[in-house]
């Protein structure tokens, strides 16, 4: 090349050798990191389906439209089979041998406004128009469905509360 001396075309050479190596590595460095983003994303795939499936049992629900009786009151709950989906609480009505029946019905997590634990293992779910009480076999139980269905339905801190803690605002 024309006034180049030897040692800079040496020094041409390699940087363009430096630069094929430099680009392998940006390529491998990319390859790498998408192999991650996928594999993180099969992971958090993977623990919301297991997050899902633990979500599956009987609970009790109450009824609406309980029966008075003077000064009394009769409370109906009825077995239900409850799970979660990727978009909702879901129950079912259920057989003698607690399999689900019968069409399932939505509470869609968009339109939960709220989410209270309350005392001997129940829980309220708050609706624009309504709420529904479930209940759980045990006070435990119900703490770990209750935390369940608040991360499945990605409501905030403030969107849950405790008879047993601080009650929080509504959302």
């Amino acid at each position: 090349m024309p006034g180049m001396n030897a040692h800079d075309a040496g020094s041409a050479g390699e940087s363009s050798g430096d630069t094929r190596t430099a680009q392998q590595i940006i390529d491998a460095t990319r390859a790498q990191l998408s192999w991650m983003e996928a594999a993180e994303s099969e992971v958090a795939q993977d623990d919301l389906q297991a997050l899902l499936m633990e979500t599956r049992g009987v609970l009790e629900k109450l009824a609406e439209g309980n029966l008075k009786l003077g000064s009394w009151q009769m409370v109906l709950w009825q077995p239900r089979w409850v799970f979660a989906t990727t978009d909702a609480v879901c129950y079912q009505k259920i057989t003698s041998d607690e399999r689900p029946i019968g069409k399932e019905k939505k509470i869609k997590f968009t339109d939960i406004l709220k989410i209270d634990e309350l005392d001997y293992g129940e829980f309220q779910l708050e609706v624009a128009k309504r709420f529904y009480t479930f209940k759980a076999p045990t006070s435990q139980k119900c703490t770990v469905r209750l935390r369940e269905t608040a991360v499945c339905s990605g409501l905030s801190r403030s969107c849950f509360s405790s008879s047993r803690a601080r009650p929080l605002a509504s959302c």
